[in-house]
């Protein structure tokens, strides 16, 4: 008689779960209900060392260099900087550098936040003079770094 118990038990909490089971499988499956489409394409920003700052649509899976094949560069465009293998992803910014100059992106406590073109060895300090600052900006951060600013680097500048 026990074991005829313990099994009905066993039974009726295999019901239970292959219940659950159905119930969650069919409120996913009504909920995907909505044929999801892959990516085909993705859009980018292309700023810098362009004629004109601009958004391209390009192909899933474009490289940098197939970026550069669609846009009009200015003549001071430095290209070799670029990592042209690199994989370009959605709502990716691409920024062209500049010969002898470097695309730092600036936002926080400035009045406008943007890309500044500065000259290749530049310090975080020197930004200052190249920008905007909005009256409550934290000017603390930079004196202590005296380190050199990079190509696409962005600096936030903070607030008091």
């Amino acid at each position: 008689m026990t074991a005829t118990v313990a099994a009905r038990e066993w039974m009726a909490v295999f019901v239970m779960l292959l219940s659950l089971i159905t119930l969650a499988a069919a409120s996913f499956a009504s909920r995907s209900g909505q044929a999801v489409l892959p990516i085909e394409k993705i859009t980018i920003t292309v700023i810098g060392a362009v004629v004109q700052e601009q958004k391209r649509t390009l192909p899933l899976g474009a490289l940098v260099v197939d970026a550069l094949q669609t846009l009009e560069l200015s003549e001071d465009a430095d290209v070799e900087k670029l990592p042209l293998d690199m994989k370009l992803q959605p709502d990716q910014t691409l920024v062209i550098p500049t010969k002898g100059k470097i695309s730092v992106f600036v936002t926080g406590a400035v009045k406008t936040s943007g890309l500044v073109l500065l000259p290749e060895s530049c310090r975080l300090p020197d930004l200052l003079a190249h920008l905007d600052l909005q009256a409550d900006a934290d000017l603390k951060q930079f004196k202590r770094c005296r380190r050199l600013l990079r190509e696409g680097e962005t600096v936030d500048i903070r607030s008091v």
